[in-house]
């Protein structure tokens, strides 16, 4: 955890601070929230107690109780309980949704199986093969009229994502699959948050099609963003650019006087044509 991590929100919200003294690899985290307009902290070493400590005392400021309250033993509860959701892939409030909603369709039905219950809660699926969904979601881009580029982003990804799970159905893939499938792809950073943010506008179009419950999040929603390298942008002196001009092939030196001069992204400049040029106008 190298950032501010955020738990709840409104005048329950807690706050996780990443610390680390000079001259010092190690790490500490505080967490931090606000008891009757006070400021209340508690710095611990492990990032993952720091994140049940933090829930705990979420839950507690629900409640109207002080987090001053919290034991160890209720830390140790906690984290075993998201130990064995984690195991099925889902966060432990997805699993306590799911339990909730079992439990609901099981009052006054006694001695229903467990898996009639679940088959009566997924009824209104539409089960749907995940590479079967896939093309279809590409299809619907390519008809849309959106630009060429952004299609055959789309394409490329998801083309991948439908290969991957063929044999799966959508409604079945566990965040967790889809967390091995993000860290197997090949590629920075950058390249896997595209993808996770790809996944995410997929599987929220999927949720709209009812191929996956609308009660809950889906499991690309549960994909963490990796952290990005910093990277300075370079900088070109007014000479390298000269150099730059006049070792180009004529038909780039628009092409690279727009990119300069006019802080245009390169997607941008693709889709000019001459008649986006006004010479009387220098424009």
């Amino acid at each position: 955890m190298h950032r501010v991590h955020v738990v709840g929100h409104g005048s329950s919200e807690v706050r996780i601070y990443p610390l680390r003294r000079k001259r010092s690899r190690y790490r500490s985290y505080q967490v931090r929230w606000y008891e009757l307009g006070e400021k209340q902290t508690k710095t611990l070493a492990d990032p993952q107690k720091a994140k049940a400590y933090a829930q705990q005392v979420h839950i507690s400021l629900l409640n109207g109780a002080r987090a001053s309250e919290i034991t160890p033993l209720d830390i140790s509860v906690l984290r075993d309980a998201e130990s064995i959701a984690a195991k099925f892939g889902v966060s432990l409030p997805f699993a306590i949704r799911e339990w909730a909603d079992t439990r609901q369709a099981l009052l006054g039905t006694p001695m229903v199986p467990k898996a009639s219950c679940m088959a009566q809660l997924l009824k209104e699926l539409t089960t749907v093969n995940a590479q079967a969904a896939a093309k279809e979601y590409i299809k619907l881009k390519e008809e849309s009229g959106l630009s060429s580029r952004h299609i055959q982003t789309v394409r490329q990804l998801l083309t991948g994502f439908g290969r991957s799970f063929a044999a799966e159905q959508l409604h079945e893939i566990p965040v967790q699959a889809l967390r091995r499938f993000i860290d197997g792809i090949r590629g920075s950073a950058r390249t896997k948050n595209n993808f996770i943010t790809c996944l995410r506008t997929f599987f929220l179009w999927a949720q709209k099609q009812s191929y996956l419950r609308q009660d809950r999040p889906t499991a690309a929603a549960g994909l963490d963003k990796k952290r990005e390298a910093y990277v300075a942008p370079q900088i070109f002196t007014p000479e390298e650019m000269r150099q730059l001009l006049e070792s180009s092939e004529a038909d780039m030196v628009p092409y690279l006087a727009i990119a300069a001069f006019a802080g245009l992204r390169s997607s941008e400049i693709g889709r000019l044509d001459w008649s986006a040029v006004e010479f009387g106008r220098q424009f």
